[in-house]
């Protein structure tokens, strides 16, 4: 419905929070057709994204989120920005 980013900004900044009331009140609060979300939510189509998602996960051994593979080094659960930073600069020299 085209509030893919403000749906997204809204469940990041309001983790504690999540749950099925606060998905409801977010899209309504986003001005979201309620009955398309909670359809297209539930879809076939949206059940096959996530199962390609976690078969990929579950391939590449992601065991947690935030996770980050760069240059064959492997970042998990909390990352320190200067050990990105590190790798990242050693990936672009």
């Amino acid at each position: 419905q085209g509030k893919f980013w403000d749906y997204h900004d809204a469940l990041f900044t309001q983790q504690k929070r999540l749950g099925d009331a606060f998905y409801q009140e977010t899209a309504k609060t986003l001005g979201l057709d309620v009955q398309k979300f909670n359809q297209d939510r539930g879809s076939k189509a949206a059940e096959a994204a996530i199962a390609q998602d976690v078969q990929m996960a579950e391939k590449l051994g992601v065991d947690g989120t935030p996770f980050f593979v760069m240059n064959g080094n492997v970042f998990s659960d909390s990352v320190e920005l200067s050990d990105l930073e590190t790798t990242l600069a050693k990936v672009k020299g």
